[in-house]
Formats: structure tokens, C-alpha cells, sequence
């Protein structure tokens, strides 16, 4: 990546890391900077959730819990401050380690690439390597959809 010189002197504490890429023939690019964010986050919905298959019925049953509460406009704010709580929650123990997950499924498939190499594999061993990639490409397509909407380019229809 090229600067303007002294530009580096103006943002001390920002840094540039390239990612891996087991599918992909491009090699993208995470600016890091250490500037202070203030206040809490605002609250995003991610496209990603849309692509997984319990989404629409979370959606539904936590939509259909009772709320207390005897006025309407009351109401679906309750709820949907519920649903926000819960999506939060939902996509922490979901995509919240999409990385670990990833590194793990390339860990698992290379060692079954390398055991299929020296001495074969069974045909449980070729189904489980044939579900993790299939997991990893899923995995690669979420994370894919998570930062073109952080990035806010739609270069791609979904």
C-alpha cells in the first residue's frame, strides 16, 4: 500500500494487515487504526443473518412473546427493544467467531488433504471433508456479505 510521505507521521497508531484467502484470488486488506470510539454501539442488522436458516423463526417466536404492556406504541417498542437484545445475543454465539471457525474447517480439510495424500480416506472421512467445505463456503459467503455492508459497496447482487 503507498502513502504520501508524512502521512504515516499524522496517524501514528493506524497499521494495515492483509487477510488470508483460501477461496479467493484477492488478498484483502484490514486498516487498523487505536482511535477512541465513544459512547455505546448503535445497534446494525446485518445482511448475513438473512442467509442463515434459523433467522425467520427466531424472528417469529421472539416477535409472538408476550409483552407486558397495555398500549400498542408500547408494545412494539418492548418488542422490538426485545428483538434487538436477542439478535445481539443470537449473532455473538452464531457469527461471532466466524475467523475461528474458518481457520478451524481450513485446519481439518488440509489435514484430511494431507492423510488422503499418504495413505487415502474412508468414505467418512471424504463425506466430512466434503461437509466442511462446503461449511467453509458458506462461512466465506457470510463474511463476504458482512463486509461489503460494512463497506457500504454493492459491486455484487446478492
Amino acid at each position: 500500500m503507498f502513502c504520501q510521505s508524512g502521512m504515516d507521521a499524522q496517524t501514528p497508531k493506524t497499521n494495515l494487515i492483509g487477510l488470508s484467502r483460501p477461496v479467493s484470488d484477492h488478498c484483502p486488506l484490514l486498516v487498523n487504526s487505536s482511535f477512541p470510539t465513544g459512547g455505546p454501539t448503535l445497534f446494525k442488522f446485518e445482511n448475513m443473518w438473512l442467509h442463515h436458516k434459523d433467522f425467520k423463526l427466531n424472528i417469529s417466536n421472539w416477535w409472538t412473546e408476550n409483552v407486558p404492556s397495555r398500549w400498542a406504541a408500547n408494545k412494539i417498542y418492548l418488542k422490538l427493544k426485545s428483538i434487538k437484545e436477542k439478535l445481539k445475543l443470537w449473532n455473538k454465539e452464531v457469527f461471532g467467531v466466524i475467523t475461528l471457525q474458518k481457520q478451524t474447517l481450513t485446519h481439518d480439510i488440509s489435514l484430511l488433504d494431507r492423510k488422503e495424500s499418504d495413505l487415502g480416506l474412508s468414505k467418512d472421512e471424504i463425506s466430512c471433508r466434503r461437509a466442511n467445505k462446503g461449511e467453509l463456503q458458506d462461512l466465506v459467503l457470510k463474511e463476504e456479505i458482512h463486509w461489503r455492508q460494512k463497506s457500504r459497496t454493492l459491486w455484487l447482487k446478492e
